[in-house]
């Protein structure tokens, strides 16, 4: 008898837990805390641009790298690290004196939310010198290459880049040699 008491009052216990939790008013939607939604860019966008970018690099002028990058945009390269305007016209004067001649075509391109993952090639002739290296005046077909944009309210706010420099060499004559270690 005393067991059977006990049973029925658990279960009136877990019928009220149950019933109170039941009852407790839900969390009003604008008291939840959402992240803020991603720019999505959409291909018209992406194509618009594009064609700053192609710009950029055919004009060749620094004046131009504000039409492409935001304010505080970063970009990572084989050329190395540029977060601002007077990095970044330094990274592209080296490559333009490097193949004045360079012409840059977009392959394809994928975009996901404010990213866009773009496939180039590039054409031109090593003129110039890059790394140390003096150009011979040969040129080089379809070099590879990669770039991720990240983009915020039209402008690019991060570029990672690379290219296939061992290609670029290999297009231009250049042998990769294999130097002796010195043994102590």
């Amino acid at each position: 008898m005393i067991r059977s008491i006990l049973y029925t009052l658990l279960y009136v216990a877990a019928f009220f837990v149950l019933f109170i939790v039941g009852c407790k008013e839900q969390e009003k939607s604008s008291d939840v805390v959402t992240e803020p939604m991603v720019e999505e860019i959409t291909d018209a966008d992406f194509k618009t641009l594009w064609e700053k970018v192609d710009v950029l690099w055919e004009k060749r002028d620094p004046a131009l790298i504000h039409t492409v990058f935001a304010d505080d945009f970063v970009r990572i390269s084989p050329g190395g690290t540029s977060s601002n305007a007077e990095e970044l016209t330094n990274e592209f004067s080296i490559i333009n004196k490097a193949y004045p001649d360079m012409v840059l075509h977009l392959n394809r391109y994928d975009i996901t939310g404010n990213m866009v993952i773009t496939h180039w090639l590039v054409d031109g002739t090593f003129t110039g010198e890059l790394i140390g290296i003096k150009g011979n005046d040969k040129p080089f077909k379809d070099l590879s290459g990669i770039t991720v944009f990240t983009i915020k309210e039209g402008k690019v706010v991060r570029d990672d880049s690379s290219w296939n420099t061992l290609e670029l060499f290999l297009q231009t004559g250049y042998d990769i040699v294999e130097t002796p270690v010195k043994s102590d």
